[in-house]
């Protein structure tokens, strides 16, 4: 289960600048936040792609993107997918906060403050490896009041909006719209039958042998449960 985890961010990112390193072009920009005049800063990686030509790219440029994110200091992102909207002077578009997905897993909770802290994971490029790290899911919204909370350890998959970065800690947080998550059912007991080997697929098949005979009397039954000048909007 540990290799499902993930979390990517989708949606617009400015780029104010590129520098090309062998296949790989590096990049810095920013994505926006809810809060009016708010960005935060990222770097990573791209491939040059038949549709964007990232070495001749007038900045700042402004893609609708699907990346990989590992939440930093300078959260950095590794583009799986581009489409261009706008660079040089074209660039004065709406830019709004990104959403975020994957599968996390909670590392603690404080109800108190309606707080998820989680791991995720993501691929490096420059590396190679992939790396761990922590950010937090706030549930605030109204849908979340008085529902059930996920075990600490519990894989997770949600998806929610980029809401903020602590100016102290560089924490990032993301305002949750939606998770789902399974709990382990308990182990079963054992019984003469799984001691014995004997199959459960026969042992419904006696059951119900018994249960049809006319004279096998009253029988009892079981059952299991089965950016630049960009404006944005919020």
């Amino acid at each position: 289960m540990d290799k499902l985890l993930f979390a990517t961010l989708d949606g617009t990112l400015q780029i104010n600048s590129v520098t090309r390193d062998k296949k790989l072009f590096k990049f810095d920009g920013a994505v926006a936040l809810p809060k009016n005049d708010e960005d935060l800063i990222v770097c990573g990686t791209v491939y040059n792609t038949t549709d964007i030509n990232f070495a001749t790219l007038k900045m700042p440029a402004i893609l609708n993107v699907t990346a990989g994110i590992i939440f930093n200091v300078k959260p950095v992102l590794h583009i799986h997918d581009a489409q261009l909207r706008a660079n040089g002077d074209d660039a004065d578009v709406d830019i709004n906060p990104p959403n975020i997905h994957g599968v996390m897993q909670v590392i603690s909770k404080d109800i108190k403050v309606k707080s998820y802290k989680c791991k995720a994971r993501a691929y490096d490029r420059e590396s190679g490896n992939k790396i761990d790290s922590t950010f937090f899911l706030w549930r605030g919204r109204e849908q979340f009041k008085n529902g059930p909370w996920a075990d600490d350890g519990t894989y997770m998959a949600f998806v929610g909006h980029l809401l903020s970065q602590e100016p102290v800690s560089s924490a990032i947080t993301i305002d949750l719209l939606d998770s789902a998550w399974t709990t382990a059912p308990p182990p079963s007991p054992s019984t003469s039958a799984s001691a014995t080997g004997s199959p459960n697929r026969l042992k419904r098949r006696r059951i119900q042998a018994v249960t049809n005979n006319a004279d096998a009397g009253p029988s009892s039954s079981s059952s299991t449960s089965a950016l630049s000048s960009s404006t944005r909007t919020t």
